[in-house]
């Protein structure tokens, strides 16, 4: 472990790095040098790991896979404002984020509905530090389906006003 500059070798394999705050920053190499080492940690204000690189290739961290997340979102429900504009809702994306003392960490990609009486309905895809190999996939996998059974659920509730709702 490396407390301002020591270092500590664990066995006869690897060099672990720490930070002030006792976050591991590099495996092996010379610290600082994260072209050399096998991996670097770089951490936000709040302590959470925000940057990994391994054995020289960039990891998805948590931030990523929620832009990731956000972006498709926002894509796939704005491309059917007009369907729910027809059934009288509008939508609110957001994310919400948690962190615990042991070191967990979540978020939620929000997608909020109201109509004119106010919230509605909401649709969540949540991320923890443990699966932030998440692909566009998994979102593309549950978006269509959780968005459809919104507009189902909107259409079974619908007024009988005369008003005919087009798929």
């Amino acid at each position: 472990m490396s407390f301002h500059g020591f270092t500590l070798q664990c066995g006869l394999r690897n060099n672990y790095f720490y930070d002030a705050e006792n976050r591991i920053v590099q495996v092996n190499g010379t610290m600082g040098q994260c072209s050399r080492a096998t991996a670097c940690y770089v951490y936000d204000a709040e302590g959470h790991r925000v940057r990994a690189t391994v054995n020289g290739q960039p990891m998805s961290t948590v931030q990523e896979v929620e832009t990731t997340i956000l972006e498709a979102v926002r894509e796939y429900i704005g491309g059917h404002s007009k369907r729910l504009g027809e059934l009288g809702l509008v939508y609110e994306i957001s994310i919400s984020r948690s962190s615990s003392d042991s070191g967990g960490y979540r978020s939620e990609v929000l997608v909020e509905f109201s109509d004119e009486n106010g919230p509605w309905d909401m649709l969540e895809f949540e991320v923890t530090r443990r699966e932030l190999v998440v692909s566009i996939d998994d979102v593309g996998k549950w978006l269509p389906e959780a968005f459809s059974s919104v507009v189902s659920r909107r259409q079974e509730e619908a007024p009988d006003s005369g008003q005919t709702i087009v798929h």
